[in-house]
């Protein structure tokens, strides 16, 4: 080992014994820290909110939204938002035409109760006449706003069916109902 060598062990152990000794001393004050109650209360709280599962949430709405998002619900009721009038091209891709079109091959409609990834029912034009006899069909005002429309009364459907029961839900479900009907005339 030449000169050089053994300065730069020597200046590695120090460095080694400055970080050990920091080291014992943090670990000292970190246990005399961990005596005092107030410190002890401060370390269980912070443990506590890293621990929760919490996502931050601005309105009641926001907290009917991300409650809707995580719960399965097993046997949704028959309360659909009317989702489009679709033909499809010689490629058979789908594109939106209007509701009466004799071009139409199907009707979209986004059942209220379920994920919106899993919501959409498509039903062939021939059919949809039916469907909408046996099932609650809601229709946005402006036929290009479906999905912030169907957004919106899920969220007041579920917001009512949590505070003031199923019954008032309902009823507001079938008030909308009656409004949209009104609105047509």
């Amino acid at each position: 080992m030449n000169k050089e060598d053994l300065e730069n062990i020597k200046t590695k152990y120090h460095e080694i014994k400055a970080k050990k000794e920091k080291f014992e001393k943090l670990l000292a004050q970190k246990m005399k820290l961990e005596n005092n109650p107030k410190v002890r209360e401060y370390l269980e709280i912070l443990k506590e909110v890293g621990n929760l599962n919490y996502y931050p949430v601005k309105t009641e709405l926001d907290i009917v939204d991300l409650t809707i998002d995580n719960v399965t619900i097993n046997s949704p009721s028959n309360i659909y938002v009317y989702y489009g009038t679709y033909s499809e091209d010689y490629n058979n891709n789908p594109f939106l035409i209007e509701k009466d079109s004799p071009y139409a091959k199907y009707r979209t409609y986004a059942n209220i109760e379920k994920p919106f990834d899993v919501a959409l029912k498509d039903v062939p034009i021939t059919w949809s006449a039916e469907f909408e006899k046996r099932n609650i069909v809601l229709y946005p005002e402006n036929e290009k706003d479906f999905k912030e429309y169907y957004q919106h009364i899920k969220l007041l459907f579920f917001y009512t069916a949590i505070i003031f029961g199923k019954e008032s839900a309902l009823e507001l479900i079938n008030s909308e109902l009656i409004d949209r009907q009104n609105d047509k005339k």
